[in-house]
């Protein structure tokens, strides 16, 4: 469009010089040499009114706009299939350990079931958006409220995970240095409250963010509608309140702790070698082993999220600059909570048994604790009347000779 204006304006200059025939009879007519040199000249003029910079803010948006689409599709392809996984995966953990809770009296059962409900909760972005990308239609794109809500649960439940996570780890903490206190300090109601406590309060903080970058929002503008301008708060919104009390926090404890916990079970398992006691430790050893590798599973899918929040935040840019880093973070994020279920599986032979109960609908059977336990009394029980009654038939014979 440029060009077509510097022309018309190169014409009113001869026009006002006098070169164009006000009469429409001009005395000189130009030949098509002249017209090509005017249009090179013209072009050449256009070229050099260009700052070199908005050159380079062209080049910028179009890489920036080829990275995005490279990036949603990969990540759609990675979504479609960890968010299934993830949901078939948590969806059977919550049943094994909704059935494990009866029949166990550990209270620390019913936060590995909250983890499980929380863990599918936190993938509801990614689910909403292969449903619009399928279908061109999803509640969280298309609807106010939707655009709201969804992620408004996932970052409380992703939030509620990690802490759910650290809740175990101090129960581990607790049954290892204080085993005499683990019944009567971690009691199924203190575990309950404890888990509403945790919803409560991130639920709490997420409704404060939410309303104090609401405040920032600009009269008539859709919440939905983030500005360029609000990036930079939103970022530091998030990096205050989930990323410190919801990431940070939480994991960093967890590792302290894990950490003690396989010092104490080390020692412990040192002490009785050297005594030639025989070691029945070895599922505790397994258990915390189990959770300090889903731990630090969870920490190393998280840890790329959050430096590039950091990384944004210190060069102060209101659109993501590598789409290729952020891509990799995403996935793995939703990969740590699609499969926290291999670590179930790995780490408890109860949940194993209980898992192919529920597979195969009650066709494996699956042996009662306590009845197991009483069983193997009973048969204690009968060992030691034999072994009475057999040394008392020794002696009698020796006494009848």
């Amino acid at each position: 469009m440029l060009c077509p204006m510097v022309l018309l304006v190169l014409l009113l200059n001869s026009y006002v010089r006098g070169d164009a025939c006000p009469n429409g009879e001009c005395s000189e007519i130009r030949s098509p040499t002249t017209e090509q040199a005017l249009l090179a000249e013209v072009e050449k003029t256009y070229e050099t009114t260009i700052d070199p910079e908005l050159l380079k803010l062209i080049q910028y948006e179009k890489m920036f706009v080829t990275d995005r689409r490279y990036y949603l599709r990969t990540y759609e392809r990675f979504a479609l299939v960890l968010c299934p996984v993830g949901f078939i995966c948590n969806g059977l953990s919550s049943v094994v350990f909704w059935r494990m809770k009866n029949r166990q009296k550990q209270a620390i059962i019913l936060v590995l079931l909250a983890l499980s409900i929380a863990d599918p909760l936190a993938t509801l972005v990614s689910t909403d958006y292969i449903i619009w990308a399928t279908l061109g239609y999803s509640w969280a794109q298309n609807t106010n409220i939707g655009c709201k809500l969804i992620p408004y649960f996932r970052i409380v439940a992703r939030d509620c995970s990690n802490v759910f996570c650290l809740l175990v780890a101090f129960e581990r903490f607790i049954s290892v240095y204080f085993p005499l206190q683990v019944s009567l300090w971690c009691t199924r109601k203190r575990m309950k409250i404890a888990i509403v406590c945790i919803f409560v309060m991130f639920a709490g903080l997420e409704s404060y963010r939410i309303a104090a970058f609401g405040m920032k929002v600009e009269y008539g503008v859709s919440f939905c509608y983030r500005l360029l301008a609000l990036n930079t708060i939103a970022r530091r919104l998030d990096m205050a309140f989930s990323k410190c009390l919801g990431f940070v926090i939480p994991w960093l404890s967890m590792g302290i702790l894990n950490f003690l916990i396989i010092i104490r079970l080390r020692k412990w398992r040192a002490q009785r070698a050297s005594l030639g006691a025989k070691t029945d430790d070895g599922s505790d050893i397994g258990l915390t082993l189990m959770f300090l590798t889903m731990s630090l599973f969870s920490m190393a899918m998280n840890i790329l999220d959050l430096v590039n929040i950091i990384v944004l935040l210190q060069s102060d840019r209101q659109l993501v600059n590598d789409y290729y880093t952020y891509g990799i973070s995403a996935t793995m994020m939703l990969c740590g909570h699609s499969c926290n279920f291999i670590f179930y599986a790995m780490g408890g032979e109860t949940f194993r048994k209980t898992l192919m109960n529920v597979i195969t609908c009650g066709r494996i059977g699956l042996e009662d604790p306590r009845a197991s336990r009483a069983a193997k009394t009973q048969l204690t029980v009968v060992s030691n009347v034999e072994s009475s009654m057999a040394d008392n038939r020794t002696k009698t014979s020796q006494n009848v000779v």
